[in-house]
């Protein structure tokens, strides 16, 4: 959000934070009218209806619309309706891929909805709270939010949910490399969506599987996998979804190297994005061969698909992809002896590459600054959450001061053991002058005699 859409909704929650009976004016001739129909201890339910309404569509609006719903919540000290605020709120700035605000606002609704102690709802928020943790790469803490709230949906008999959240589990294990783990918590949600008769969500399981069998080596069983998914995909006539898992299949084939079987299958893939007119799809396909003629040393046809896509990917401003592409076509014209073309593409993919990584870069710093700031000052969750998050902040506390004692043991055996070096050498050099002492003593007793 811009600098003046930033004052432009200060201005406006100023104006409104000392409404209550006095008209306000939205522009909406309709709502206007109903609002001042209104008592004012009803007005955040409506305003908070009409900002439900609008969280897929116009986050904007909803945001304007909660806030003032807020306002009129915390004038009569309405927890339920705070809460509702607080929570569209949080969509909406999720929805604006504004996770760090959105993580603000679950968090106080949260705190709210603890208070009401509807489970379900506690859930639903804790839920939201882990896969935006998720999205800030905070997988500790996105596997404590919805481990707690896996234990509740066990507890309200909730399976679908139950289910969903046992697949983000399993995401997190995915990510951290914990196979074994993540396969059990995959095959925990594949049970109950057989049981639940779920058919997409059956082939999106076979699929998660797969890529576990695939990620390990075990290509037949990842096969077996994939081709169930495929098989459901294809009842359901999910294309998108069948474009995902042939390209998929392709991918194992490739890294078996049966390179025909997996041309065979980005082909079929590249067919349906034909149909569907996907572009990033299809910029991804013609990739996918060309690396396939590249492994087959038909330099030519691979060169040609790597065009095909470069092209696609410029279309799409898909800036990872079209940095592949120029490395493919650095390497097809460097095996192939063209070194004016072959530098030209090495330039291109060494610039894009470079700007990316600046650009991906700058945003991470900002965004570690703002998930700081964030951590300092949100009110950490009392209830539920409350025993894990001690017990890590204990764990962290005591790392701490394991650490610092180790440093400072450390340092002060260092200074014992040059200390005792230093006063090694003192000894010896205390014995070397005794001894020659000693030595002219007798040398002038001897001079004597």
């Amino acid at each position: 959000m811009s600098i003046s859409k930033n004052l432009s909704l200060i201005f406006f929650i100023i104006v409104f934070s000392n409404l209550s009976t006095a008209n306000i004016l939205f522009g909406n001739k309709e709502i206007d009218s109903k609002l001042n129909t209104i008592a004012d201890t009803n007005k955040a339910e409506f305003l908070n209806n009409i900002a439900y309404k609008n969280l897929s569509v116009a986050p904007d609006t909803t945001i304007k619309y909660a806030f003032i719903a807020l306002n009129f919540a915390n004038q009569f000290n309405n927890n339920k309706e705070r809460a509702n605020a607080l929570n569209y709120l949080g969509i909406a700035f999720y929805n604006k891929n504004d996770n760090e605000r959105a993580l603000n606002y679950y968090q106080k609704s949260l705190k709210q909805t603890l208070k009401l102690g509807v489970k379900r709802d506690i859930a639903n928020l804790m839920q939201k709270i882990g896969i935006v943790y998720y999205n800030l790469n905070d997988l500790k803490k996105a596997l404590l939010y919805f481990q707690q709230t896996l234990n509740i949906y066990k507890k309200l008999g909730y399976e679908n949910k139950q289910a969903h959240i046992l697949n983000n589990i399993a995401d997190i294990y995915f990510y951290w490399g914990n196979y074994n783990q993540s396969k059990n918590y995959y095959d925990q949600a594949l049970e109950l969506f057989k049981k639940l008769d779920n058919k997409s969500e059956i082939a999106n399981s076979f699929f998660r599987i797969g890529r576990i069998f695939q990620a390990t080596k075990k290509y037949d069983q990842a096969l077996e996998q994939l081709n169930k998914s495929y098989n459901k995909y294809k009842e359901l006539d999910d294309n998108q979804s069948l474009i995902k898992l042939l390209n998929q299949i392709g991918e194992v084939y490739k890294q078996k190297g049966e390179l025909n079987k997996s041309l065979s299958f980005y082909k079929k893939a590249f067919l349906i994005q034909k149909k569907v007119n996907d572009k990033i799809e299809f910029a991804l396909s013609l990739h996918n061969m060309g690396n396939v003629y590249k492994e087959m040393k038909q330099y030519q046809k691979a060169s040609e698909y790597f065009n095909r896509s470069l092209k696609v990917a410029k279309e799409a401003n898909m800036q990872i992809t079209i940095m592949d592409n120029y490395k493919s076509l650095y390497d097809i014209n460097y095996i192939t002896d063209n070194p004016k073309i072959a530098l030209n593409y090495y330039q291109k993919y060494i610039a894009l590459k470079d700007s990316i990584y600046s650009v991906q870069k700058s945003k991470m710093s900002l965004k570690d600054i703002t998930k700081k700031k964030l951590i300092q000052s949100e009110d950490e969750i009392k209830l539920l959450t409350k025993e894990k998050e001690v017990f890590l902040l204990k764990i962290e506390k005591q790392n701490i001061i394991i650490y610092s004692g180790a440093i400072i043991f450390l340092i002060t055996a260092l200074f014992i053991i040059l200390f005792f070096i230093q006063h090694k050498k003192k000894k010896q050099a205390y014995k070397i002058i005794n001894d020659k002492e000693k030595i002219i003593k007798q040398l002038k007793i001897q001079l004597k005699e």
